[in-house]
Protein backbone atom coordinates (compact mmCIF):
# COMPACT_ATOMS: atom_id res chain seq x y z
CA UNK A 1 0.00 0.00 0.00
CA UNK A 2 2.80 2.44 0.91
CA UNK A 3 4.59 1.83 -2.39
CA UNK A 4 1.42 2.60 -4.36
CA UNK A 5 0.78 5.73 -2.29
CA UNK A 6 4.39 6.87 -2.76
CA UNK A 7 4.12 6.32 -6.49
CA UNK A 8 0.94 8.37 -6.63
CA UNK A 9 2.59 11.18 -4.67
CA UNK A 10 5.61 11.15 -7.00
CA UNK A 11 3.35 11.21 -10.06
CA UNK A 12 1.31 14.09 -8.63
CA UNK A 13 4.46 16.06 -7.83
CA UNK A 14 5.72 15.46 -11.37
CA UNK A 15 2.62 17.19 -12.77
CA UNK A 16 3.59 20.43 -11.06
CA UNK A 17 5.92 22.92 -12.66
CA UNK A 18 9.62 22.13 -12.52
CA UNK A 19 10.62 22.75 -8.94
CA UNK A 20 12.69 21.22 -6.19
CA UNK A 21 10.18 21.99 -3.45
CA UNK A 22 6.53 20.90 -3.55
CA UNK A 23 3.68 22.40 -1.54
CA UNK A 24 1.87 19.64 0.30
CA UNK A 25 -1.60 21.02 -0.46
CA UNK A 26 -0.90 21.18 -4.21
CA UNK A 27 0.44 17.62 -4.36
CA UNK A 28 -2.39 16.28 -2.17
CA UNK A 29 -5.09 17.67 -4.48
CA UNK A 30 -3.51 15.87 -7.44
CA UNK A 31 -3.81 12.45 -5.80
CA UNK A 32 -6.78 10.25 -5.10
CA UNK A 33 -5.37 9.28 -1.70
CA UNK A 34 -7.42 9.81 1.40
CA UNK A 35 -5.88 12.37 3.75
CA UNK A 36 -4.78 9.84 6.39
CA UNK A 37 -2.92 7.71 3.83
CA UNK A 38 -1.35 10.75 2.13
CA UNK A 39 -0.11 12.25 5.41
CA UNK A 40 1.16 8.93 6.77
CA UNK A 41 3.01 8.20 3.53
CA UNK A 42 4.71 11.63 3.44
CA UNK A 43 5.73 11.32 7.11
CA UNK A 44 7.02 7.80 6.47
CA UNK A 45 8.97 9.00 3.42
CA UNK A 46 10.57 11.66 5.63
CA UNK A 47 11.38 9.07 8.30
CA UNK A 48 13.25 6.84 5.84
CA UNK A 49 15.01 9.77 4.17
CA UNK A 50 13.17 9.89 0.86
CA UNK A 51 11.89 13.43 1.37
CA UNK A 52 12.80 16.42 3.47
CA UNK A 53 9.84 18.17 5.12
CA UNK A 54 9.84 21.93 5.54
CA UNK A 55 7.86 24.10 7.92
CA UNK A 56 7.61 27.84 7.42
CA UNK A 57 5.96 30.84 8.99
CA UNK A 58 2.19 30.32 9.00
CA UNK A 59 1.24 33.47 10.91
CA UNK A 60 -0.58 34.97 7.91
CA UNK A 61 -2.61 31.83 7.13
CA UNK A 62 -6.09 31.09 8.39
CA UNK A 63 -7.14 27.75 9.92
CA UNK A 64 -8.64 26.49 6.64
CA UNK A 65 -5.36 27.07 4.81
CA UNK A 66 -3.32 25.50 7.62
CA UNK A 67 -5.62 22.48 7.56
CA UNK A 68 -4.42 21.62 4.05
CA UNK A 69 -0.91 20.91 5.30
CA UNK A 70 0.50 18.14 7.49
CA UNK A 71 0.41 18.62 11.24
CA UNK A 72 2.77 16.39 13.22
CA UNK A 73 2.80 17.21 16.90
CA UNK A 74 3.33 20.96 17.22
CA UNK A 75 4.91 21.24 13.78
CA UNK A 76 3.04 22.08 10.59
CA UNK A 77 4.77 21.03 7.39
CA UNK A 78 4.00 23.09 4.29
CA UNK A 79 6.26 21.57 1.68
CA UNK A 80 8.71 18.81 0.89
CA UNK A 81 11.65 18.08 -1.36
CA UNK A 82 12.72 14.73 -2.72
CA UNK A 83 16.15 13.76 -1.47
CA UNK A 84 16.56 11.12 -4.18
CA UNK A 85 15.95 13.44 -7.12
CA UNK A 86 12.18 13.03 -7.20
CA UNK A 87 12.07 10.65 -10.11
CA UNK A 88 10.00 7.53 -10.19
CA UNK A 89 12.13 4.40 -9.64
CA UNK A 90 11.82 1.79 -12.38
CA UNK A 91 10.20 -0.76 -10.06
CA UNK A 92 7.53 1.81 -9.09
CA UNK A 93 6.72 3.07 -12.56
CA UNK A 94 3.14 2.30 -13.51
CA UNK A 95 2.02 0.77 -16.72
CA UNK A 96 0.38 3.50 -18.73
CA UNK A 97 -1.97 3.82 -21.63
CA UNK A 98 -1.78 6.28 -24.51
CA UNK A 99 -5.06 7.95 -25.42
CA UNK A 100 -5.91 9.37 -28.82
CA UNK A 101 -8.79 11.81 -29.11
CA UNK A 102 -10.40 11.67 -32.51
CA UNK A 103 -13.19 13.60 -34.13
CA UNK A 104 -12.35 17.05 -32.80
CA UNK A 105 -12.59 19.97 -35.14
CA UNK A 106 -9.23 21.78 -35.23
CA UNK A 107 -10.89 25.04 -34.23
CA UNK A 108 -12.60 23.35 -31.29
CA UNK A 109 -9.31 21.82 -30.13
CA UNK A 110 -7.40 25.10 -30.56
CA UNK A 111 -10.02 26.87 -28.41
CA UNK A 112 -9.70 24.18 -25.72
CA UNK A 113 -5.90 24.57 -25.71
CA UNK A 114 -6.22 28.35 -25.51
CA UNK A 115 -8.70 28.23 -22.62
CA UNK A 116 -6.57 25.74 -20.68
CA UNK A 117 -3.53 27.97 -21.07
CA UNK A 118 -5.20 31.31 -20.31
CA UNK A 119 -7.62 30.24 -17.56
CA UNK A 120 -5.54 27.68 -15.70
CA UNK A 121 -1.99 27.98 -17.03
CA UNK A 122 -2.08 24.31 -18.05
CA UNK A 123 -1.58 22.46 -21.27
CA UNK A 124 -4.54 20.68 -22.78
CA UNK A 125 -2.95 17.34 -21.86
CA UNK A 126 -2.53 18.43 -18.22
CA UNK A 127 -6.18 19.51 -18.12
CA UNK A 128 -7.41 16.20 -19.54
CA UNK A 129 -5.32 14.27 -16.98
CA UNK A 130 -6.76 16.45 -14.21
CA UNK A 131 -10.31 15.86 -15.49
CA UNK A 132 -9.78 12.08 -15.50
CA UNK A 133 -8.33 12.12 -11.96
CA UNK A 134 -11.19 14.34 -10.72
CA UNK A 135 -13.74 12.03 -12.31
CA UNK A 136 -12.11 9.01 -10.64
CA UNK A 137 -12.04 10.79 -7.27
CA UNK A 138 -15.71 11.75 -7.56
CA UNK A 139 -16.58 8.19 -8.46
CA UNK A 140 -14.67 6.86 -5.47
CA UNK A 141 -12.50 4.63 -7.64
CA UNK A 142 -9.31 6.27 -6.46
CA UNK A 143 -9.66 4.63 -3.05
CA UNK A 144 -10.17 1.06 -4.27
CA UNK A 145 -6.80 0.13 -5.72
Amino acid sequence: MRRKAELEIRQAAATLRDTDCYRIDQVRERTALIRKVFDKTILDMARVGTVSLESRNISEMNEAEIGNFIRHGDTIYLSFSFLDGGGIPEDLKPRTVDVTLQGFDLTEWARFEYLCKTREEKTAVEKIREMIRDYNRQSGSGQHR
